[in-house]
């Protein structure tokens, strides 16, 4: 029964990576589109971010991480489209929380580094908006 939960909490992260990848795909071409698939990406690893005690051990940190950076990327692509205040903050604290939750075991990693590098990066974008 536990295993069945592992791969449910997993699916979620691989769910909401999807969706983020189909919004910036949609960017371009069709913006209302692409905020909604923002938005469910958000929604699934918002579920995912709840789950991550179902993890496998194996994967775990690389789950997480990400989990919470491709939760923050969805947030600040769905308010670079929206520029709601709102959208603003939760990109904001999105960012925040990754680097918060940014796995020890990950760093050195340049795969990982890189994506901590672009994370730095938006975070400033977003800050120097608010």
């Amino acid at each position: 029964e536990q295993l069945i939960y592992k791969q449910f909490a997993v699916a979620f992260t691989n769910l909401g990576h999807a969706y983020y990848e189909k919004g910036n795909a949609l960017v371009q071409r069709d913006k209302e589109s692409a905020a909604q698939s923002f938005a469910k990406a958000i929604q699934s690893l918002k579920t995912a971010k709840q789950n991550t005690r179902f993890f496998p051990n194996l994967q775990y940190d690389e789950a997480v991480h990400d989990t919470y950076y491709y939760t923050a990327l969805s947030y600040h692509k769905l308010y670079l489209l929206t520029r709601k205040s709102q959208i603003l903050n939760d990109a904001n604290l999105a960012w925040r929380e990754y680097f918060d939750f940014f796995p020890k075991k990950l760093e050195g990693n340049s795969t990982y580094e890189q994506s901590r590098e672009a994370a730095q990066k938006y975070w400033n974008q977003i800050k120097d908006m608010m």
